[in-house]
């Protein structure tokens, strides 16, 4: 089931889609209305942009993974995730048509537990949040540029962090534990990128990442909707 704060992420990133839109239909007037005379850079060559996302993100296996416990009867957990990212990509012209891109993503998801009691000394129930942070480093392709659209791929090694508040209920106490974990990943994806004017970009990017190891609770898919901010001028 998909939670509220969920849907409300939903209603945020078809909002901004909306605005987007709009911003391009005042761009395209704006271009029918610009000066023969004036010069026209290409926002798609800025070798420098800054970016803002809302992001979605699916963890298939997250609540049958969260905790691993011994003697688990049931556990629930939000397997899909809001969030928000940041990234940086950097595209110099000797480099492209490739380029490098660092994001930084967020989310926080609930999980609840119920256990089989073998022992006095057994939790009955576990209830928490884990925060989620995802470092990405990637090196992509352009695989196809225009001058106001860019179809990119792009891959590379992911650092991990989870950290895990847990209330464990037993028959006389309540004891809450941290747990902190971190580690390397590989992450791949695909971005579709739209300037709204000389500066201002819409993206949309999908990544899937993974350690490929069993019982990795992490592995997920991510959809992200922004906007990038163009620097240092375009080139050819």
């Amino acid at each position: 089931m998909i939670n509220r704060r969920t849907l409300t992420y939903f209603r945020a990133q078809f909002a901004l889609a909306a605005a987007v839109l709009c911003l391009f239909g005042a761009h395209a007037g704006a271009q029918t209305r610009r000066p023969v005379s004036d010069p026209i850079r290409n926002p798609a060559d800025d070798p420098f942009k800054l970016g803002v996302s809302l992001d979605v993100g699916w963890f298939s296996d997250f609540s049958k993974r969260v905790g691993e416990q011994a003697n688990l009867a049931d556990s629930k957990g939000d397997d899909v995730v809001p969030g928000f990212g940041l990234s940086l990509e950097l595209s110099p012209t000797g480099l492209r048509p490739l380029f490098t891109r660092v994001s930084l993503n967020y989310g926080v998801q609930n999980f609840e537990q119920t256990y089989n009691v073998v022992s006095p000394l057994d939790p009955t129930t576990a209830k928490g949040k884990v925060k989620g942070l995802f470092l990405d480093g990637q090196l992509g392709l352009r695989a196809v540029k225009g001058r106001s659209t860019v179809f990119s791929l792009a891959a590379g090694p992911t650092w991990s962090k989870s950290s895990a508040d847990i209330d464990f209920t037993y028959a006389d106490q309540v004891v809450t534990v941290n747990r902190v974990l971190d580690g390397w990943k590989l992450n791949a994806g695909a971005s579709l990128w739209r300037s709204i004017d000389d500066r201002l970009g819409f993206q949309l990017a999908v990544t899937y990442t993974n350690s490929f190891k069993q019982g990795d609770a992490d592995q997920n898919f991510r959809v992200s909707t922004g906007l990038t901010l163009g620097f240092s001028g375009g080139g050819n």
